[in-house]
């Protein structure tokens, strides 16, 4: 089961990331419909970061992709940010900065 009590950085072993420098803190009485898309893009960023894993490329595809319809299909990371109320530009951009620059 997935513990929300968790940050970022202990579900990912190794990279030291704090849950606010990548993603929002959820409200503690967020729907378990909201955890779970957070969860969802949580595994996203961690497959991309993780390169050792083999699923980089996958994550890469899903993160950055640009199609403007995907604010409207379920489950793609821009419809996830949507949901959450995230900027996924700047997302990205942490993300990306993160990849390149090493994460602290």
């Amino acid at each position: 089961m997935w513990n929300q009590t968790l940050p970022f950085s202990n579900s990912l072993p190794g990279i030291t990331v704090l849950d606010s420098d990548l993603l929002p803190t959820l409200d503690p009485g967020a729907s378990p419909e909201k955890r779970l898309l957070l969860a969802v893009l949580e595994q996203g960023i961690r497959d991309f970061l993780d390169k050792g894993k083999g699923y980089a490329n996958q994550a890469k595809w899903w993160l950055f992709d640009d199609i403007e319809a995907d604010f409207h299909n379920p489950f793609t990371c821009a419809w996830i940010c949507k949901e959450l109320d995230i900027d996924i530009q700047s997302l990205r951009s942490r993300v990306e900065h993160f990849s390149e620059n090493g994460v602290p």
